[in-house]
């Protein structure tokens, strides 16, 4: 139940490969250009991989041994793959090529009009019928399964495309009055997700992921306190007819929440998926994820760090045990960071005066210069850190995936919520309220 997966590149110095199996990117270690690594799978799997900067896709199943080099220097030229299914993954490629030249980018694709984007669709839909039934009546011994995975990837990826389009055709032409018409509700319809087979598609496995969501949100407009807690806990035979692809839509979305949601806002949920799912697989996988946000439980000592402000002065988070830290991880280049800092300056303002608490932002911009111009431009408060090009040692010990990040420290220096809520939120206006306005009740967030 695993496919063993080497990778031996060129002229790279990259120390990590992303492997896109699950919900969300699998960081591999990288030495000297070399990379060895199993993956538990069940089944026939596409999966993406991004090493050396380049994107690919791989075919992989239970058993497998597959060797990827090339030459980061002339990718194109050198990209080879060796192992049983070395035909497959170097057909892939092509299909993936073909998609993606016909498609061009996200943004010219969905900036289409509807009805040059349905065509377009069709042009690539017809073109991806024309590659397989090439396959197929070539000589080449080629995998079976890996045939219907084509299919199967190609069709999700276009229903998927065509769900997203009004979405992303409003955010890329700005135009908020367009409505689907007719036609495209009726290219959409229902999807039924009683294949499990399926799960081997990146594409089917988004979309699952996506309905997750959709889920968690209709139970918060329902009045849930947390959806995502309540849809993972719910019976949903009556929209996942498979047991498995429900099994994987409550594992997947698990495993996606504790990246961005931290431990602890969703250890509960997954304590309860681990104490009812058969998945040996899953259950290793969801352990690992879980694993490494052990360390930023609440109560746990944070991780210490030092970095320079503006003028070059080291400061070290251990600096300022005794007071409350309230950090926010962010960048120059971070739209979304950028939006927080009124609500952060209000914040910042309004405890100026107190002593008890610390308003804490390390950047993660490479270009020194851009950040020093935007904390002196802007008038930034607080205390302005640089921690440089990532991965720093930031990222590392606080599993900084995406930014904005904002942690809560207490005065002890040990972790109150390593995925604070952000400084615009009712919420986290109520939490520093609680702790720094006495009286202070206790609310889960006091010592």
């Amino acid at each position: 139940h695993a496919a063993y997966i080497t990778a031996d590149i060129l002229n790279s110095d990259d120390p990590s490969a992303y492997f896109y199996v699950d919900s969300r990117a699998e960081e591999i270690k990288m030495a000297e250009g070399h990379l060895n690594t199993t993956i538990d799978i069940n089944q026939a799997n596409f999966i993406r991989v991004r090493l050396a900067r380049q994107n690919l896709f791989c075919y992989i199943t239970p058993g497998d041994s597959l060797n990827i080099s090339f030459d980061k220097d002339d990718f194109e030229n050198t990209l080879s793959f060796s192992g049983k299914h070395s035909k497959e993954n170097d057909l892939l490629q092509k299909v993936r090529e073909t998609v993606d030249e016909m498609s061009g980018s996200y943004r010219d694709l969905f900036s289409l009009t509807e009805a040059d984007f349905i065509a377009r669709l069709d042009s690539i839909k017809i073109a991806l019928v024309e590659m397989r039934n090439e396959i197929k009546n070539s000589d080449m011994a080629i995998d079976p399964g890996f045939l219907s995975l084509l299919e199967t990837d190609a069709h999700y990826e276009h229903t998927r495309r065509i769900e997203s389009y009004e979405n992303r055709y409003k955010r890329y032409t700005s135009d908020t009055t367009y409505v689907p018409s007719d036609q495209l509700a009726d290219l959409i319809g229902a999807e039924s997700y009683d294949n499990p087979e399926a799960l081997g598609s990146p594409e089917f496995r988004g979309m699952v992921l996506s309905r997750m969501w959709d889920i968690a949100d209709e139970y918060e407009e329902d009045g849930s306190e947390d959806g995502l807690q309540e849809a993972t806990a719910n019976e949903l035979s009556h929209i996942f007819n498979d047991p498995d692809i429900q099994d994987y839509a409550k594992y997947a979305s698990i495993k996606s929440a504790l990246m961005f949601a931290g431990p602890e806002k969703t250890f509960g949920m997954a304590e309860a998926y681990l104490n009812n799912t058969t998945s040996a697989i899953r259950t290793k996988k969801l352990r690992q994820a879980m694993s490494r946000w052990e360390h930023l439980q609440k109560g746990k000592t944070a991780p210490d760090f030092e970095y320079p402000d503006i003028d070059s002065v080291m400061h070290a988070l251990s600096d300022y045990k005794g007071k409350y830290v309230y950090l926010d991880v962010w960048a120059t280049w971070c739209k979304p960071c950028i939006a927080q800092h009124p609500a952060l300056h209000a914040l910042e303002e309004k405890y100026h005066d107190n002593s008890d608490i610390v308003f804490m932002a390390v950047s993660v911009d490479e270009d020194a210069e851009a950040w020093k111009k935007m904390v002196i431009e802007k008038e930034l408060g607080g205390i302005q850190l640089r921690a440089g090009k990532a991965p720093s040692v930031l990222d590392e010990r606080y599993n900084i995936s995406g930014i904005p990040r904002f942690v809560l420290i207490d005065k002890d220096g040990n972790i109150l919520d390593s995925n604070a809520p952000r400084p615009s939120s009712d919420e986290m206006k109520n939490i520093l309220k609680e702790l720094l306005e006495p009286p202070a009740d206790l609310l889960g967030y006091q010592e």
